[in-house]
């Protein structure tokens, strides 16, 4: 239930649809629900306010991608050799032959 000041009660998991929501997640949902009822949500809802955060988190992801490539290819190679290329991946990284 949604209290007049934004309070959830609810006592376990509950079964939405195909879906097993927590208590956690219904709280999340009911505060979003009470915020939309009372109208406290921010005037401004355009895409140019949040244009700077997803490309904000567009850099984050690439530069992190890089490093972690950037280490696996340290450790141990991100690519075989032209030899193991050509004769074939199956049979030189797992021993699998076509019959």
């Amino acid at each position: 239930m949604i209290a007049a000041d934004g309070r959830v009660t609810v006592s376990g998991p509950v079964q939405v649809g195909r879906t097993r929501l927590t208590r956690a997640q219904l709280g999340g949902l009911a505060k979003l629900a009470a915020a939309v009822r009372f109208g406290m949500l921010p005037k401004s809802t355009s895409c140019a306010g949040t244009l700077p955060d997803v490309a904000g988190t567009f850099v984050y992801c690439a530069v992190m991608t890089f490093i972690i490539l950037k280490v696996i290819d340290i450790i141990m190679g991100l690519r075989v050799s032209q030899a193991v290329e050509v004769e074939g991946l199956d049979i030189n990284l797992h021993g699998e032959v076509v019959q």
